[in-house]
């Protein structure tokens, strides 16, 4: 089992203030289409530097990333896990950390105190945090935060790129968003502005709800653009109290890891003297069969197959599951499912 600790600058990226749209210019599209346009020779010689390395290999400069999970499994304390890790330039169980960055976390729900409570916790570093407090912005104008609005969502924007913001961790989208999770055609007035993060270098960290069928709830195409995307579950032996939590992390979504991130089990909780520790060890078979239960997979063979374990081994795991009151297993033989409780 690996302890976990926090602790300590980056240069924030020097964007120009801009809200996203740009300024109404001069030139027409078409004008803009012959100075873009990269004849294919040209394009494959050109020098294009890798985007820089933000934690391990999978989360890197302008990322859209999303974080999701069942109400009260730990959504909030893994993201803080990480704004701690980034503002202090330390790795976060093997993931490295090159470079603090500068991170600015809006909170759409929990009382300031809470998120003082948990920020100082964990080591997170003030110099390199900004906090927006749903809070603090209705006792200062009496406005509460929903990104449907073209004048909040330019607001932000902007004002990520003048305080020169290297992540944005929207906590979370249902309290804030102000659209229809369910409509497609709503997101892309969402979907759309998260790209102009990614044109100003700015990486997103989105933190959602999942659903009864366990994935991210709403619609489906906002996980197109994402570059990745962390799903959180119950640990097998998980503990929840007012200090912590305890939770297995999974990707369901990776575009640049050449590898698949190793499922992990956290174990957030105070030690006998009341500090915080944070405890890491990698998830057990059984939590990533339930994971893939929870995700859709119904057959023992698909499980097997994906997992590298063989059907013995998943159909055991399948029974302590059912017997522990997690799955439901329904038919027999070639028509045998598990289905999630």
């Amino acid at each position: 089992m690996n302890r976990v600790f926090m602790d300590e600058p980056v240069a924030p990226n020097n964007g120009s203030n801009s809200n996203g749209a740009g300024k109404e210019s001069e030139v027409s599209f078409r004008e803009s289409l012959d100075a873009c346009g990269v004849d294919g020779v040209d394009f494959l010689k050109m020098d294009l530097p890798d985007r820089p390395r933000l934690m391990g290999d999978w989360f890197r400069k302008g990322d859209l990333g999303f974080v999701f999970a069942p109400r009260g499994i730990g959504k909030t304390w893994f993201c803080y896990l990480m704004i701690s890790a980034l503002t202090q330039g330390r790795k976060l169980d093997e993931w490295e950390v090159p470079e603090e960055v500068k991170i600015c976390l809006l909170d759409g729900e929990m009382p300031p105190d809470g998120v003082q409570e948990r920020l100082k916790a964990l080591g997170v570093s003030g110099r390199n945090l900004t906090v927006l407090s749903h809070q603090f912005l209705f006792d200062e104008s009496g406005k509460s935060f929903q990104l449907a609005s073209d004048e909040q969502r330019t607001g932000l924007l902007d004002y990520c790129v003048t305080k020169g913001i290297d992540v944005l961790v929207l906590d979370n989208l249902s309290s804030i968003s102000g659209i229809s999770e369910n409509d497609n055609d709503q997101w892309p007035q969402i979907g759309d502005w998260l790209l102009d993060f990614r044109r100003h270098g700015i990486a997103v960290i989105v933190i959602h709800h999942s659903g009864r069928n366990g994935q991210m709830r709403g619609a489906s195409r906002r996980e197109d653009p994402a570059f990745w995307i962390i799903k959180l579950d119950d640990s097998r032996e998980r503990t929840a109290t007012e200090d912590g939590a305890r939770f297995v992390t999974t990707f369901t979504k990776n575009r640049n890891a050449r590898s698949w991130p190793t499922p992990i089990d956290w174990h957030i909780n105070s030690d006998e003297d009341g500090h915080l520790e944070v405890k890491t060890e990698p998830a057990d078979n059984a939590a990533m069969v339930l994971t893939y239960i929870q995700d859709g997979y119904e057959k023992c063979s698909d499980i097997a197959t994906e997992l590298d374990l063989s059907k013995g081994a998943v159909s055991k795991i399948a029974q302590r599951l059912e017997s522990n009151g997690q799955i439901s297993i329904t038919g027999k033989g070639n028509q045998k499912r598990y289905i999630p409780n």
